[in-house]
């Protein structure tokens, strides 16, 4: 990247996180009145972490790529010689052989140690073939640093996982930076070669791309990268005092390389070429394990008891390097209370916050834009926008499961057994199935039974958009969906070796080291066993190749010919050699641009080869319906509903009650204060000040001075009309009123109500300790509350004695009397009356009549938010059914430089 385009990317970094602190501000102080705590808060919380998780990115990624890691980095290579520890653990045979080869052509080493975890005899025997140092560990040693530390004889050593592939000069990329002698680990730059595995996305981008090619390097240049294991370069005195746990290899490194800063160590990461080429993995049970053992060891080295956020002896670089690569690796815990926030508040009928679309499009959008956009140009393109959302979405199974203790091998796995454990991606499942159930909630309740929370139509079209778009994300992770071809495909190099396949002439079109697809004119039958003889042509020589084989799968072309696919059998180590170098080390080294073109031997090339066409599995097809059960719910919820289905509209009212003096002071007068209940009406749109006149009875030893105090057990009801009723005017006697809902203030004065109705009131009364004596009926002229979904009410009552007198019940100008269960008027309003008070409304006295602009009309908001949601629906819906439709098998083909 330029200096010129990093700048700029620097630039919109900070854009984004200014833009996404003032939105954060803004929430804290302005949206979260009258929203319910226990939502509110946690959601306001989610985004904070979010905040400080792209901030300590951005801070991670500041420094220029290709920067080098030492400004006093020597320009030459500095000779050294150094061993190599190949640690084996579940790898195949041939994988192991693979390394073993490749490390014999790399220059600047002596000794290879074989650390051998899972202790298998067939290991041994291969150091014996490559006449390597065998080390065993012991049977609950899952990572082998300490045996390595034992095997050594060099001052430094290099260390490859077997299967990965090194280039000829990773000593000498990397040995540079062990001249600054306070350098423990210089951790080289990898890549994954495969375009497809289970570690790659439907976007055909590997999830590891991100830290191996930008984070890891980024932080090393200032000292503070963390040590990934395989293709490093490590200072053995730097290890000696470091006390390594019997945990798996990549927890134990995360560990230790933390525990190496703290200690003052400096570990750098070169990261302007590669030097390892990673093993491809098709396992979905192993990405599973990994991913559990990233978001364990990154809650380890932050908030362990020698973490980051617990000890003392780390710098503030350190700190927050180390935080900038635990947040990946755990987003998907933070992902997984996203989810219950957003079930929570769809299934309760509340939003965690009120905001406006002005705020979002001006406030939250350009925080999101920028910030994502900044990042993905900080990090080369390779941290895109979305990719963290995907991550976090794929790993929150591997989080959830982090939280158990990690599994302790007791005895040694010959033959090696898999640890049983969900495939990756299962917590996926658990949050379709989940979100699914909350819309299907969600439809049935808002048509039929109405038994949920209530929301305004824009509220719950803006949370059912969230949801859409983390369903849809879910299902893409899934490969579920009709996007692309979703089958595993595995490589094999691209061969034209003549063959013979017993007694055929056959040709040989494609290989791996464990069997190869061969073109004969003739049939052969499934499970017949052959022999397979032909050359191998390799840049160390060529190799005669008999091998027995078994015959798999027959297939044949249109040109009449027949595809076969044989697996080898037996092979001897000559054969198996030139296999490894054929098929596995030659394309690496090819594809990274190390090998110098030859004419003897043609460049290999690879292909992907698909797997055969199988049937939707039952879970997929299982995932299919629930996710189509799902949209039908969110379509029950956003198509406009009719009068008779639809459900009114919902009104938050709280508030709070406070007492003052009496500003006229008559001991005798029942007075109407004008002004005594200001109530702030506040909509997504307009706002409002209404002054509710009171009837009260003064304080009999005149009027005092003093601050308000907050008065408990005051009784505020309110009641919504339904329909106006024959004579089409709100607030009369022939309104269809709801229930009424009735509340007592708590000891801090305040109170909350929610609503339905369409034309809304509410009156507030004294609680019984300010009540006549003598049974005063106080009558209390109602508000109109209709103009808005959310009402912040001050309430003042003018303070008085109890011992005053009354001239009786004042029922002038009152429109609304309160009543009991038999429908007598209610002389005392008291607290253990609240169960049995209702409304109706004075005959011949409306309630304040409200405009038509202040009624609450449900339909109007359906129509542009609906439409919007129904049209994600379609893609979704259309998307799903597609992934039912077998994907067309298509030629295979080569494998592509990028």
């Amino acid at each position: 990247m330029r200096r010129t385009e990093h700048l700029g990317a620097r630039a919109l970094a900070v854009v984004g996180l200014l833009a996404t602190l003032c939105y954060l501000v803004w929430r804290a102080v302005f949206s979260m009145s009258g929203t319910h705590l226990w939502l509110s808060l946690p959601t306001f919380a989610f985004e904070v972490v979010g905040f400080i998780g792209a901030g300590c990115l951005t801070w991670g990624l500041w420094p220029m790529p290709g920067s080098g890691s030492d400004p006093a980095r020597p320009a030459v290579p500095v000779p050294v010689s150094v061993d190599v520890v190949v640690r084996v653990d579940q790898q195949p045979e041939h994988e192991v052989r693979s390394t073993l080869l490749a490390v014999g052509s790399v220059r600047g080493t002596q000794n290879t140690v074989i650390v051998d975890v899972s202790g298998r005899p067939s290991i041994a025997a291969l150091a014996a073939e490559f006449g390597a140092v065998y080390a065993a560990t012991d049977p609950a040693d899952q990572n082998g640093v300490r045996v390595m530390l034992a095997a050594v004889r060099s001052e430094s050593f290099l260390l490859l996982d077997a299967g990965d592939i090194p280039t000829h000069n990773i000593v000498e990329q990397l040995s540079p930076d062990l001249v600054d002698r306070r350098t423990a680990v210089v951790q080289g730059m990898s890549v994954s070669l495969a375009e497809e595995s289970a570690e790659h996305g439907p976007n055909g981008r590997h999830e590891l791309l991100f830290e191996r090619s930008s984070l890891n390097p980024a932080l090393g240049s200032r000292g503070s990268a963390i040590w990934l294991g395989t293709g490093s370069l490590v200072r053995t005195e730097s290890l000696r005092d470091i006390e390594f746990e019997m945990v798996s290899a990549l927890e134990a490194q995360w560990r230790a390389g933390v525990a190496l800063l703290s200690a003052g160590w400096r570990i750098t990461a070169p990261g302007l070429v590669p030097v390892v080429a990673h093993r491809t993995v098709h396992s979905e049970h192993a990405v599973a394990e990994d991913r559990v053992q990233r978001a364990r060891a990154a809650r380890h080295i932050v908030f362990g008891r020698s973490g980051v956020l617990r000890s003392r002896s780390f710098t503030a670089g350190q700190r927050v390097a180390t935080l900038a690569w635990a947040v990946r690796p755990l987003s998907g815990l933070r992902r997984v209370v996203f989810l219950v926030l957003l079930g929570s508040a769809i299934l309760a009928g509340a939003v965690p916050f009120h905001a406006s679309a002005t705020v979002l499009v001006c406030g939250w959008l350009p925080a999101f834009l920028y910030t994502s956009l900044g990042l993905a140009l900080l990090s080369g393109w390779t941290l895109r926008p979305g990719d963290r959302a995907r991550w976090s979405l794929h790993s929150m199974g591997a989080g959830c499961r982090s939280l158990r203790p990690p599994h302790i091998r007791q005895a040694r796995r010959a033959p090696i057994v898999a640890i049983p454990s969900p495939q990756y991606g299962a917590g996926l499942v658990v949050a379709v199935v989940g979100l699914s159930v909350v819309l299907v909630l969600r439809g049935i309740s808002d048509r039929v039974t109405h038994t949920l929370g209530v929301l305004p139509q824009r509220s719950l079209m803006g949370l059912l958009v969230v949801t859409l778009w983390t369903l849809g994300m879910s299902l893409d992770l899934l490969r579920v969906l009709g996007r692309r071809g979703q089958l595993r495909r595995s490589a094999r190099v691209v061969s034209s070796l003549p063959a013979t396949l017993g007694e055929r002439s056959v040709s040989i079109v494609d290989m791996t080291p464990l069997g190869a697809g061969v073109v004969s004119q003739t049939a052969v039958d499934v499970n017949e066993r052959l022999l397979l003889d032909s050359v191998i042509p390799t840049r160390s020589g060529v190799t005669t190749m008999h091998v027995p084989c078994v015959v798999r799968n027959v297939s044949r072309h249109a040109d009449g010919d027949f595809r076969i696919g044989v697996e080898f059998g037996d092979v001897n180590e000559g054969t198996a050699n030139a296999l490894a170098e054929f098929c596995v080390i030659e394309p690496v080294w090819e594809r990274m641009k190390i090998v110098p073109p030859s004419d003897a031997v043609p460049a290999p090339q690879v292909m992907y080869v698909n797997e055969p066409v199988v049937p939707p599995t039952t879970g997929r097809v299982a995932v299919r319906l629930v996710s189509l059960l799902a949209l039908a719910g969110a379509v029950a919820s956003a198509v406009p509903a009719t009068a008779d289905a639809s459900a009114p509209s919902v009104h938050h009212l709280s508030g709070i009650v406070v007492m003052v003096a009496d500003p006229l002071g008559d001991p005798t007068a029942t007075t109407t204060i004008p002004g005594a209940i200001a109530v702030e009406t506040t909509a997504a749109t307009t706002t409002a000040v209404t002054t509710i006149p009171v009837t009260t009875i003064p304080d009999s030893t005149g009027a005092t001075t003093g601050e308000p105090t907050a008065v408990a057990g005051a009784l505020v009801v309110a009641v919504c009309s339904l329909e106006p009723g024959a004579d089409g005017e709100w607030g009369t006697s022939d309104d269809v009123y709801d229930a009424p809902v009735s509340v007592l203030t708590d000891s801090d004065g305040g109170y909350q109500l929610d609503l339905v109705g369409e034309a809304c009131w509410a009156t507030v009364a004294p609680p019984d300790a300010l009540t006549d004596p003598d049974g005063a009926e106080v009558a209390v002229e109602a508000v109109d509350v209709s103009s808005a979904t959310t009402t912040n009410q001050r309430v003042v009552l003018p303070r008085r004695s109890a011992v005053a007198t009354s001239t009786g019940p004042t029922t002038e100008g009152a429109s609304l009397a309160v009543k009991d269960g038999r429908g007598l008027t209610v002389a005392r309003v008291s607290g253990d009356a609240v169960s049995g008070l209702r409304f109706e409304a004075v005959v011949g006295k409306a309630l304040p009549t409200p405009d038509a602009t202040q009624l609450a009309h449900t339909q109007d908001d359906r129509s542009t938010m609906s439409l919007f949601v129904l049209a994600i629906v379609a893609v979704l819906a259309l998307s799903i059914l597609l992934g039912l439709v077998h994907p067309r098998a298509v030629q295979p083909q080569p494998l592509r430089d990028s």
